[in-house]
């Protein structure tokens, strides 16, 4: 699995950023990194081109994710530490992943 960090900041949101990916085959793009506390939300809004894997994964290495084509999704935090919104695409072809996440 290739894994690449990738991030854009929404201009005159405070901390929202676009996503406008194009994820290869069987590999995962993460955005940078960012640090919450424990019980936090991030927000997810996605429009991908084929269902994939998409949710936050922590410094610790654990995930919390969902699988679909379209994401509308709050995911909280379970610990005081960095975290980064991530699109895993498990298919043997690219994949477009559109709209933005916000903490």
């Amino acid at each position: 699995l290739q894994d690449y960090m990738v991030s854009n900041t929404v201009n005159g949101m405070r901390a929202a950023y676009a996503i406008n990916w194009t994820v290869p085959a069987n590999t995962r793009y993460r955005t940078g990194s960012f640090t919450r506390s424990a019980n936090d939300a991030i927000y997810i809004a996605l429009t991908l081109s084929a269902s994939a894997k998409v949710g936050i994964i922590g410094f610790d290495g654990v995930m919390k994710s969902v699988v679909n084509s379209k994401v509308n999704q709050s995911f909280g935090t379970w610990s005081a530490q960095t975290y980064a919104v991530f699109v895993q695409n498990t298919s043997s072809s690219s994949i477009t992943a559109t709209g933005s996440y916000q903490y």
